[in-house]
């Protein structure tokens, strides 16, 4: 046999090998990446439900002040942080995380407390809850507690630190801080678009 011949057919062979090897490969992490995709999305998973279990803790307990921490970690996404605060997004919150929210609160204070409660104010008050207006999100702060004065004013909104955390605090004031934007630990702000959002989600949702 031909030195050429003999020396093409082993970079022939060698090549098979390489890229037969290299098939191998493609395939042995093409069958993992499920697996590592199943592994994320179970960590997710565990991770959600450790947050709902500390929810449901500080709501056996009455602990309403840091059950409504929970509550906002849980809604709420902070986007587009500056140092003037940021914005607000329930882009990511799920029919279903809302309605277990929602179960747990409604549960452990006896109907006093929750998100669909908020929702029926606002019908109460002969306002829609799918759109949530500047003097709808008024009316339902004043019942709330979370403003003073009338609904044809912009201010007197209250220090998120002046509610009321104890059981006589008024029907629906709870969960507050996902409706008091991001500076919610200082006071609640004028009508936002989260608050609209967060409205629309909770009247689909609920």
């Amino acid at each position: 046999m031909d030195s050429r011949y003999r020396f093409t057919h082993n970079v022939i062979d060698r090549f098979k090998v390489v890229m037969l090897a290299a098939g191998l490969m493609l395939s042995t992490i093409g069958s993992t990446l499920p697996a590592l995709s199943d592994e994320n999305d179970r960590s997710l998973e565990s991770a959600e439900t450790t947050a709902l279990s500390q929810l449901e803790t500080y709501l056996q307990a009455g602990d309403w002040a840091r059950a409504d921490a929970q509550t906002w970690a849980l809604t709420a996404e902070v986007v587009d942080v500056d140092a003037t605060g940021g914005l607000i997004t329930f882009e990511h919150l799920s029919c279903d995380r809302l309605q277990h929210i929602d179960q747990l609160w409604r549960t452990y204070s006896q109907d006093q407390f929750g998100f669909s409660v908020q929702k029926n104010l606002v019908a109460q008050n002969g306002d829609d809850p799918t759109n949530l207006t500047v003097k709808a999100y008024r009316r339902l702060a004043l019942q709330t507690g979370w403003k003073t004065g009338t609904d044809q004013e912009g201010s007197g909104y209250r220090r998120y630190r002046s509610l009321d955390f104890s059981d006589a605090a008024p029907q629906g004031q709870f969960p507050a801080s996902p409706w008091g934007g991001y500076n919610y630990r200082r006071e609640f702000g004028p009508f936002l678009g989260s608050n609209q959002e967060l409205g629309q989600r909770i009247a689909r949702c609920l």
